[in-house]
Order: structure tokens, then C-alpha cells, then sequence
């Protein structure tokens, strides 16, 4: 009985350690399946992330070459010609996707080409800040249209002599530049963000719709 009992005993501390050798196999294996689904969900982020800066360099370019190549062309003759102004707005919105063009002087007076127009101290011209530069408006605020949300892409109009005379910029629709941006580059997601370097949510987008 005695021999039976160590018997018993030895089989039964045997089964322990082959049922934790098991155990410790099976969470290992485990692990290192849980690791590499994060490792290669990251890896797709990061895939994501880069052919979504790339897709929005390319857009914003292809629409910045545009505006400038007209800018370049009219030059300030655009501030004291609005036959001129009227031919561009003519010409620019047929051959692009923008909503409305603007034309803004160095002193933040703006002209739309609906006809409207505002002076310096209206919100469009502290949005610009008239940098010079290309831009991108901030915040995405609009100033006509019932304070509809906007964006504008600018670029910058210089004189004969290279001075800066002001920005001529084009305007999407918030749904627009969304749609622009995020919807036909994300088919395949179930909805896709926008943030600004804060961390701000700018857009949105679902399968079926852009929301701001």
C-alpha cells in the first residue's frame, strides 16, 4: 500500500508539472501570437499613416500649383482690374473643384467672386495673417455664407517688382475638404480621422458620409 501511495503520488506531482509545462507553453505561445497581431496592426497604422501624409502632400500640391500658375500669370493686375479678377474666377472654378475664390490686399481687404467683399478688419483677414506664404486657413472658420465652415488655400500675388501685394486664396466647404481628404483614400476603413497637431478632431469620415 505504502509503494501504491508513492506511486500515486510521484504520477500525480508527474501530471502537476506536465500540466504546468503545457500551461506555460500554451500562455508563451499565446503571447507571442498577441504580440505580433499588435506588432503588425501597429505596422498597418503606421502604412496607413504614411500613404495618408503622402495622398494629402500630393492633393494639396496639385491644388497649390494650380492657384499659384494663375496667380503668376495675373498678378497684382487682379487688384485693379476686376474685369480681370472676374475672367479668373471664370476660368479657375471650371477647371478645378474649389468652392469660391477670394482675392485679399496687404491690408486684409478681400473680394469674393460673388461680388462680396470686406474690409481689413473683418475675421478673413487676421485668418490669413497674410504671410506670404502657402497656406492653409486657421482656424477653419468661414466669413461669408451664413458663417458656413470653410477652408482656404492661399497662395501669394506679387507686383512686376517682386513686392507682395496680397494673397489670392480658394475656398472648399469643411464637407469638401473632408471628403477631399479622407473619403477617397480610406474606402477600406470603416471611418478614417483628421486632427491638427493638438490633437484637435477636425474631420470625420464613415463609409457613407464626411462630418466636421
Amino acid at each position: 500500500q505504502k509503494k501504491n501511495s508513492l506511486y500515486s503520488i510521484r504520477f500525480a506531482i508527474l501530471m502537476l508539472l506536465s500540466m504546468f509545462l503545457v500551461a506555460s507553453v500554451f500562455m508563451g505561445f499565446s503571447h507571442r501570437i498577441d504580440r505580433q497581431i499588435e506588432i503588425n496592426t501597429h505596422q498597418r497604422i503606421d502604412e496607413y499613416a504614411v500613404r495618408q501624409k503622402n495622398y494629402i502632400t500630393t492633393v494639396l500640391e496639385s491644388r497649390y500649383s494650380l492657384l499659384s500658375s494663375f496667380a503668376t500669370y495675373f498678378g497684382d493686375e487682379l487688384f485693379s482690374n476686376p474685369e480681370a479678377f472676374d475672367k479668373l474666377a471664370r476660368t479657375l472654378l471650371r477647371a478645378s473643384d474649389f468652392e469660391h475664390l477670394i482675392l485679399i490686399d496687404k491690408d486684409g481687404n478681400f473680394l469674393i467672386d460673388t461680388g462680396e467683399s470686406g474690409h481689413g478688419n473683418n475675421p478673413v483677414g487676421r485668418q490669413l495673417l497674410l504671410s506670404y506664404n502657402q497656406s492653409i486657413s486657421r482656424p477653419f472658420r468661414a466669413f461669408y455664407q451664413n458663417n458656413e465652415l470653410c477652408i482656404l488655400l492661399s497662395v501669394p500675388l506679387s507686383s512686376d517688382e517682386g513686392e507682395h501685394t496680397g494673397m489670392l486664396s480658394a475656398s472648399y466647404t469643411a464637407q469638401q475638404f473632408g471628403r477631399l481628404l479622407l473619403q477617397d483614400n480610406y474606402r477600406d476603413a470603416a471611418f478614417s480621422l483628421l486632427t491638427d497637431a493638438e490633437g484637435n478632431l477636425l474631420f470625420s469620415s464613415s463609409a457613407n458620409d464626411v462630418f466636421v
